[in-house]
């Protein structure tokens, strides 16, 4: 289970590693993945594509759910900065067909992407419930998986 934005690339060759340099099966999912399109589209209130992205409204919101004393919404600001264009923009919800990633700064002023000035706990409570019984879900789906014998096709 992946948290954060970054890592995606190295925990999927991580997974994929696991898999291929030993008996067991190992799979990668970014925790925003679970949460359910339909959801998603129902709750969110931010521009797209960018109001999704990094310390913006859906990840505060489930900070709000999950530690609201950590979080000073009174510095929160809305952070749409990036270039977009059909290629390149952030999107939690949806992202741009090309990963790039470039020096943060070069695209945010506050080092947010997105806009936390729509985040709420309600939603937060929502996105988390959702994403916990999803991972129910897949972890019973993955645990039930038969491991079949590797054939080298080499």
């Amino acid at each position: 289970m992946n948290g954060h934005g970054s890592n995606v690339p190295f925990l999927d060759i991580a997974a994929r590693n696991i898999t291929n340099q030993t008996p067991a099966i190992c799979a990668m999912v970014p925790w925003w993945n679970l949460v359910p399109k339909k959801l998603m589209k129902e709750l969110r209130e931010s521009a797209y594509p960018g109001g999704m992205a990094h310390g913006c409204e859906l990840e505060t919101s489930v900070l709000l759910y999950l530690r609201g004393d950590l979080v000073q919404f009174e510095k929160a600001s809305r952070d749409i900065n990036f270039q977009s264009t059909e290629y390149f923009y952030w999107d939690l919800e949806a992202p741009s067909p090309v990963f790039f990633q470039e020096w943060f700064s070069r695209y945010s002023k506050t080092g947010t992407v997105g806009d936390p000035t729509k985040a709420t706990r309600e939603k937060g409570q929502k996105f988390v419930e959702a994403v916990v019984e999803r991972m129910t879900v897949l972890l019973k789906e993955f645990r039930a998986r038969e491991i079949r014998p590797r054939v080298d096709h080499h």
